[in-house]
């Protein structure tokens, strides 16, 4: 059986300290990744013997070390980190039946590690060593997609190879095909790349179910699998080849190959755009609001020019495939030059893979980044984190001087998220992420990560002090008669707090970090704060709250004001975010056709990704590389009366 690498964290340790570091797998192959390590001060010195111990080989006394930390702090980071290595160790020495229940038993104790991913990796891989196919393959369809996209090239190909050889292994052709095909869509190196073509032509050779064969034609990420796989379901259905010029890959009957590059274009119905949001069902507000919001935009641009705009709408359904077939019907029945929407990811995601397909610009609207990447005729208008992030962290730093950070953060992709990309900003500014804790969601009770954050969980690990303050106390006691009130003060050792989560739970993790008395640091937050729930919630507790804002009536910005001004006087109601970006996303196909001046699609999807400097409602606006929206948007203070006071 083949031996099968592990994931590993090389650990660099700092007491308090994020750190980058380099992750060599047994085989020598070099994993570039950030991990922010954190143990404590009594038990560093005794998981540095450990880690020496690991990196000198020495296996059996290094096991004996790490265990001995997991027995005395059982619930520190260092007994995590220490499971973690007991875990590896066992892989290594080729224990795998012992590596596969430790894996195991670290998912269950620690649902939300930062290691969570290589877990599940090296559980998977332990099993494999073990033939236990069917148990690979419930592990490796544990991990979500969105994790995988987030572990960079190297490691999502060391992913995908495990799929593929646990597939071949099952005979799952299919799923071997696309799990190679991941792999083809990642590699550089010509000589990979015909190795991963061979392999792909060899698994569809043994695909004969033509539902197999169409699903990959549509789903593989990459092109070459999708055309093998097309011209099997043509020698099937017995239908003539079709070729095309200069390859011997097949043309796909239904649609063109997504195109890599603009290239000349087709052209469209000029001034005709298409509009793709939820307007029924539990999403029909949001939708509302953004059609409220294009709508403005066509009518007000239509006021100062000779443009007469027509607008499809279509309705998302609000689900992927209803949402591709409404695009299918904007490009094929409406001749449409350009579509806004959708708002969720995943509908997003299907609209953007089919507009890019047609040759179609779709501007997207939703706010997790992603979409663009489908290609060239695909743009982003939306606050995505990072923008959220870089323009609070820039802020943060260079403005107010803040060095050192915490992250208080709902354990969910969300929270997670956004404390990955708080932390990368933070890095990139100079700045450090000394400390880090996830809650589980829906959460009402926060004393315990914020005694955590703070060195009060857990006293076995300020020994020395708690024992001098207990001492202190039976003093005082013996000698009042009464309990004194004197408690262990908090390690404060950052200048502000990131909490990414909603005012409702804000507030009441405010309140428990004055209890503790953390006090004289920043509370971070994220666009949700905008809103007056903040401080009707939190009240003395959020003064001096910072957050990225949108939508304020106290803006510094005219272009803000008069569309917050228009909107009201046309709907009746304040504006929102989305209401500005389906605004922004219509301005922007306004301004492109008016410069263009053609009904060509590339010439429209040239000039929306040269816009820069745009003055739109939520700030000065560009497309950056990947053609998401770029943008400097305001910063905003609590004060004491709870005013926004934009910074």
């Amino acid at each position: 059986m083949r031996k099968f690498w592990l994931l590993s964290w090389s650990f660099l340790l700092i007491v308090g300290c994020a750190v980058k570091s380099a992750r060599p797998d047994t085989t020598g192959v070099k994993i570039e990744t950030n991990v922010s390590v954190f143990i404590e001060p009594e038990a560093k010195g005794a998981f540095l013997q450990a880690e020496k111990e690991f990196q000198s080989k020495n296996y059996e006394k290094a096991i004996v070390k790490y265990q001995g930390i997991r027995n005395r702090w059982p619930s520190s980071k260092a007994a995590e980190l220490s499971h973690y290595r007991v875990a590896s160790v066992y892989y290594m020495e080729g224990e795998y039946s012992k590596a596969a229940l430790e894996f195991e038993t670290f998912s269950r104790k620690y649902p939300l590690s930062s290691f969570t991913f290589d877990v599940q990796y090296n559980l998977a891989a332990s099993q494999y060593q073990l033939g236990q196919y069917d148990k690979v393959r419930a592990t490796l369809d544990r991990v979500k997609k969105d994790d995988i996209k987030k572990q960079g090239a190297k490691r999502t190909i060391t992913f995908y190879q495990l799929v593929a050889l646990n597939a071949a292994a099952q005979s799952d052709h299919k799923r071997a095909t696309l799990a190679y095909s991941h792999q083809l869509a990642l590699v550089a190196d010509p000589n990979a790349q015909k190795s991963l073509e061979s392999k792909i032509d060899t698994q569809i050779q043994n695909i004969n179910d033509p539902r197999e064969l169409k699903e990959i034609s549509e789903i593989a990420p990459e092109l070459y699998a999708r055309n093998r796989a097309a011209q099997k379901q043509l020698q099937l259905s017995g239908a003539q080849r079709v070729e095309s010029t200069g390859s011997d890959l097949v043309t796909e009957l239904r649609s063109p190959l997504p195109p890599m590059e603009l290239g000349a274009g087709s052209k469209g119905s000029r001034n005709h755009i298409g509009v793709i949001l939820p307007l029924k069902g539990k999403f029909a507000a949001y939708g509302r609001k953004a059609l409220e919001g294009i709508l403005l935009a066509s009518k007000m641009f239509q006021s100062g020019t000779a443009e007469t705009f027509t607008l499809s709408i279509e309705d998302s359904g609000s689900t992927p495939a209803m949402a591709q077939a409404a695009l299918e019907s904007l490009v094929q029945d409406k001749d449409v030059m350009a579509v806004i929407g959708p708002l969720n990811f995943k509908e997003g995601l299907a609209v953007a893979e089919k507009a890019q397909s047609l040759g179609v610009v779709n501007i997207s609207l939703a706010s997790k980044a992603g979409v663009s990447e489908q290609g060239p005729y695909i743009f982003q208008n939306a606050l995505t984190p990072k923008v959220q992030l870089e323009n609070l962290v820039r802020f943060s730093v260079a403005d107010k001087g803040l060095k050192r950070f915490a992250i208080i953060a709902p354990g969910n992709s969300f929270g997670r998220d956004m404390a990955q990309e708080f932390m990368e900003q933070v890095e990139n500014r100079g700045g450090k992420v000394v400390g880090i804790e996830f809650y589980t969601p829906n959460e009402t009770d926060f004393q315990d990560p914020v005694r955590s954050i703070v060195g009060l969980r857990d006293l076995r690990m300020r020994k020395i002090e708690s024992t001098a303050l207990q001492d202190y106390l039976r003093e005082q006691k013996a000698k009042t008669g009464r309990e004194p009130k004197s408690k262990l003060k908090p390690i404060i050792d950052f200048d502000a707090v990131f909490l990414p989560d909603s005012p409702k739970t804000i507030s009441a993790i405010a309140a428990n970090l004055a209890f503790f008395d953390v006090s004289e640091v920043a509370l971070l937050g994220i666009t949700e704060w905008n809103s007056e729930q903040l401080y009707k919630r939190g009240g003395r507790f959020v003064e001096r709250a910072i957050f990225p804002g949108v939508m304020n009536p106290v803006t510094r910005s005219s272009g803000q004001r008069d569309f917050m001004r228009s909107y009201q006087e046309s709907f009746g109601v304040a504006p929102d975010l989305l209401a500005a970006q389906g605004f922004e996303a219509m301005q922007m196909v306004g301004l492109a056709l008016q410069k263009s001046q053609s009904s060509n699609r590339a010439d429209l999807a040239r000039q929306i990704g040269s816009l820069q400097n745009l003055e739109a409602p939520i700030g000065m606006t560009a497309f950056d590389k990947n053609r998401i929206a770029s943008r400097n948007i305001p910063l905003y203070m609590l004060d004491k009366f709870g005013n926004f006071v934009e910074q």
